[in-house]
């Protein structure tokens, strides 16, 4: 649930900032902001899967480990997201796109 909720805030916050509803739809969604980045289809979604995955082995392993084990994963999820949060604000956009 990692990806779908980092979606949902970053979403809604850039609504916010923008001065929309947030309960309107557009096309700011992640898999969106991937594309205008300059991603082909099949990119956006591999990226998609790779960051879905990587968070959800963590996931699967929650119920086996300890506290510790379970804060590991909890920061390597949050690792992952401002891995793509950093790119995604970092990443030149390309000039056919703008």
């Amino acid at each position: 649930m990692a990806v779908p909720l980092y979606d949902f805030i970053t979403v809604t916050a850039l609504r916010i900032s923008q001065g929309k509803s947030p309960f309107v739809g557009d096309t700011q969604h992640f898999s969106h902001r991937l594309r205008k980045l300059g991603l082909t289809d099949t990119q956006t979604v591999l990226t998609l899967y790779l960051a879905t995955l990587t968070t959800g082995i963590g996931a699967t392993f929650l119920y086996q480990v300890n506290l510790a084990g379970a804060a590991l994963i909890f920061v390597q999820t949050i690792m992952v997201l401002a891995i793509i949060a950093i790119l995604e604000t970092t990443a030149k956009t390309p000039p056919e796109a703008e």
